[in-house]
């Protein structure tokens, strides 16, 4: 950068003031996002090469200088590794590890901040989810009645089994796919960020207290 980032300063006068952000480059991916987000803190990576995807946790309180103004630090951070990243708080990382949490998840179509919202809102397992009527719903999501039906249909072929983390079709009903309720008719309206989005990123931004951000598969996220 030079004696006092003259020779920085010398580029960023011939760009007319265009700001200039120098990140330590890494072969390593998790480090190099490390290095990106900086100065906020970075508490865990998780990285799938197979689908060129990072998980990042951050502290609570480092969420929204992780994310940047409108997503911007994460949005940056995927185009300099062509890699999807999501940031995520380590209290929304522990969330989301939960069993009951899990097993909302795997419901098909359900987003994250819906998710989110049931499990909040008491409706913390598959088997709740399952058993609590249709007002409780549409009131704690804001979706109308069809969405309510559609999600409970899929929720009641599936079965969640804490040993395996897997959600098998129950012996007894038949199993729905995706194709027979329409995962666009099921979601609810996108939110708008509150901090991203990432001040995911939801989505290249947040949903609430997320960042999420992808090159490889440019949403929100």
């Amino acid at each position: 950068v030079g004696m006092k980032g003259s020779r920085v300063q010398n580029v960023v006068q011939e760009l007319q003031g265009e700001k200039i952000d120098i990140v330590p480059w890494s072969p390593d991916p998790a480090k190099f996002v490390a290095n990106a987000l900086s100065p906020a803190q970075v508490s865990m990576v998780l990285v799938d090469e197979d689908k060129k995807a990072l998980l990042v946790v951050v502290p609570d309180d480092q969420l929204s200088l992780a994310i940047g103004r409108g997503g911007q630090n994460v949005r940056l951070a995927s185009m300099l590794l062509n890699w999807r990243i999501d940031v995520k708080s380590e209290e929304r990382y522990a969330k989301h590890a939960l069993p009951g949490f899990k097993s909302l998840k795997m419901i098909p179509g359900l987003k994250d901040r819906d998710a989110d919202t049931l499990f909040d809102g008491g409706i913390d397992h598959l088997d709740k989810l399952k058993a609590a009527d249709n007002e409780t719903l549409m009131a704690l999501l804001k979706w109308e009645e069809n969405q309510v039906v559609a999600i409970k249909e899929l929720a009641a072929a599936l079965e969640y089994t804490s040993e395996s983390d897997e959600v098998v079709p129950e012996e007894d009903g038949d199993a729905l796919s995706t194709e027979d309720v329409l995962v666009e008719e099921v979601a609810a309206p996108v939110v708008a960020e509150e901090s991203h989005e990432d001040a995911p990123a939801d989505d290249a931004g947040s949903e609430n207290d997320e960042g999420s951000a992808g090159i490889v598969e440019e949403e929100q996220s």
